[in-house]
């Protein structure tokens, strides 16, 4: 997602039937604080206040966002693989 943001091609994450019917600048200012949400490093991520003042606050500048943590296929497996033998049970019981 974040190389559709830089190349400016935001909006085709839309779908055709919601294009009529959107505010572009609330999308785009929405999907730039959705990115700053997923950063790879916590530290780098806004609080929730923060991120209440930046969607209530159409005029207010937004920082801008580093790499964003993701995960692979690769990645995923391997902490599948590394968790393998650490079972563990759950039992739900009513109060």
């Amino acid at each position: 997602s974040l190389l559709v943001w830089n190349e400016g091609k935001s909006l085709e994450l839309l779908g055709t039937c919601l294009k009529d019917s959107i505010v572009e600048s609330q999308v785009l200012r929405s999907i730039q604080v959705f990115l700053l949400c997923v950063q790879s490093f916590p530290e780098d991520r806004p609080t929730t206040s923060s991120v209440n003042f930046m969607l209530a606050n159409g005029d207010a500048n937004l920082p801008h966002s580093k790499e964003s943590g993701f995960f692979t296929e690769k990645s995923l497996n391997a902490d599948i693989a590394a968790s393998k033998n650490a079972d563990t049970i759950t039992m739900l019981g009513g109060r």
